[in-house]
């Protein structure tokens, strides 16, 4: 996944509030034009994310619901089944664009199954499987070692770093064993098992164990607050939530609600001058957009600064390097790939599932199915 360096603004035209999206990459900025809405200059903040639960599929269509009613049956089917194993096919692929496959699952099919099935669950444990057809010879299947998600924003960055992980195997592979046509082969199938692990009791009434994204996380800047927040807090504070760009997939915070101003002038400050002075918070939602956690910002210049990717990062177990700390915190919990495997399979080798759930996602290219086991 790219890094965009990203910035917003709000402007006024007549009663109309406009926010509007920048983002540079290469020296260039770019005029987003999936982010752009509009409301009433009078309305507060959050009437922009409304509903907020569009921001975390990544559209800007506010009407768009995140889960139908065929998918959550699908769901309900997947929960008393106990499936787990789902499989993305390329029987019929393009030989002409063998990549193809690989380019849209990584960035189109899988990121959407995974998102449908993070609806109801606290996070979803991945492995990955590539069954690999090289130039000359038997099928290969690279295994993936198993991946936490705790977050459901943190989904596309995960999948591309598994699909970076897997596909470094299975060049280093091919380039050991026949060189020549080390970059002739074909991923024909995609296996992916998914635990979906739920909030326990203790969970749903505390939340304690609600995350950040990884690309907040790491910057150390929000944290749980000590004590209950009262209404009466959280109404004078300054109130963030996370978006999603539907251009680039970035994360960036934007504001919700604005701070009060406190009554009267202090010091001669104006009153503008101390909006949002007192607590500020983070929105966590759920993939549906409801509210389970406020984390205080302790930091708020370091928890908006967007990551440059300047900086070089080396893992220490490896030694290999990464301009992002996200890349490197998820390499390292797949421990740098010693865990990933690669299997042989027999030239008449074959999988027969007598009972398989046709799945159903926005835009799918290629069929998938999900294994109900006897």
């Amino acid at each position: 996944m790219a890094y965009f360096r990203s910035t917003y603004t709000f402007s006024i035209t007549g009663t109309t509030r406009t926010f509007h999206h920048r983002w540079f990459m290469g020296g260039r900025i770019y005029e987003c034009d999936a982010c752009s809405n509009s409301c009433d200059m009078r309305a507060a903040y959050s009437q922009h994310w409304q509903p907020v639960a569009a921001c975390a599929h990544g559209t800007s269509n506010s009407n768009r619901t995140l889960c139908s009613a065929e998918q959550r049956e699908q769901l309900q089917t997947i929960a008393t089944r106990h499936v787990d194993t789902f499989m993305l096919c390329n029987e019929q692929g393009n030989a002409a664009h063998p990549k193809e496959f690989l380019i849209d699952a990584g960035v189109n099919a899988v990121p959407q199954l995974l998102r449908l099935l993070f609806h109801g669950a606290a996070r979803l444990r991945l492995r990955l499987s590539f069954y690999t057809r090289p130039y000359n010879g038997a099928d290969l299947l690279f295994n993936s070692s198993e991946l936490v998600i705790q977050h459901h924003l943190d989904i596309a960055e995960c999948v591309d770093m598994l699909f970076l992980m897997l596909l470094e195997k299975i060049e280093a592979y091919m380039y050991a064993r026949c060189p020549a046509h080390a970059e002739e082969y074909c991923v024909k199938r995609i296996r992916l098992h998914v635990q979906r692990e739920t909030y326990t009791e203790g969970e749903k009434t505390s939340m304690v164990n609600a995350v950040l994204p990884l690309q907040y996380g790491v910057k150390y800047a929000a944290s749980v607050p000590a004590q209950v927040i009262s209404d009466k807090t959280i109404a004078a504070a300054t109130l963030y939530c996370f978006r999603t760009c539907a251009r680039t997939h970035e994360i960036y915070a934007v504001p919700y609600q604005l701070g009060k101003c406190r009554s009267g002038a202090e010091n001669d400050r104006q009153p503008w001058d101390t909006v949002g002075r007192d607590a500020q918070f983070i929105m966590l939602q759920n993939i549906d957009g409801q509210l389970q956690q406020l984390f205080e910002i302790t930091n708020l210049q370091r928890f908006l600064r967007t990551d440059t990717g300047v900086c070089v990062h080396t893992c220490t177990q490896c030694h290999q390097n990464f301009t992002h700390r996200t890349k490197l915190l998820i390499h390292k919990s797949l421990d740098c790939g010693r865990g990933f495997e690669v299997l042989r399979l027999a030239s008449n080798y074959s999988e027969i599932y007598k009972n398989c759930l046709p799945m159903r996602c926005d835009n799918y290219k290629w069929p998938l199915f999900g294994i109900i086991e006897e």
